[in-house]
C-alpha cells in the first residue's frame, strides 16, 4: 500500500495503510462484501477505486474539515465547520459513489 500516494502524496505509510484498512473495513461492511466481487476493469469497479481513495483521504483529514481562511504571517488556518460527523461523510461518500451500484442494496 505504500506505492499508492493518496490526496497527492501528503499521506503515506502506517498512517496510509490505517486508513485504507479503516476505508476497506467500511466498504465491505456496508456492501455486506460485495465489493470483493467487483471487477477492477469495469466502470463499476473504477467506481470502488474512486471511493476507496475518497474514504482514505477523509479519513486522514479527520478534524480538519474545510479551508475557511488561510493567512501567512503569524501563520494560521482556519477550517469551516460543516456540522458533519466523520461517519456521516464517509457514509455520504459511499452513497456518492456506489448508491446507483447495487452494492449497498440491503434487500434479499
Amino acid at each position: 500500500m505504500t506505492a499508492y500516494a493518496a490526496a497527492g502524496g501528503q499521506i503515506s505509510g502506517t498512517e496510509l495503510e490505517q486508513q485504507g484498512r479503516a476505508a476497506w473495513r467500511l466498504m465491505l461492511s456496508q456492501s455486506r462484501g460485495r465489493v470483493r466481487e467487483v471487477d477492477p476493469d469495469t466502470p463499476e469497479g473504477w467506481l470502488v477505486k474512486d471511493c476507496f481513495r475518497d474514504l482514505v483521504e477523509d479519513g486522514a483529514e479527520a478534524g480538519q474539515g474545510t479551508v475557511a481562511s488561510e493567512t501567512l504571517g503569524q501563520w494560521s488556518r482556519t477550517y469551516r465547520d460543516e456540522g458533519r460527523t466523520r461517519d456521516q461523510r464517509q457514509i455520504a461518500i459511499l452513497r456518492e459513489y456506489l448508491g446507483e451500484t447495487g452494492l449497498l442494496y440491503r434487500g434479499v
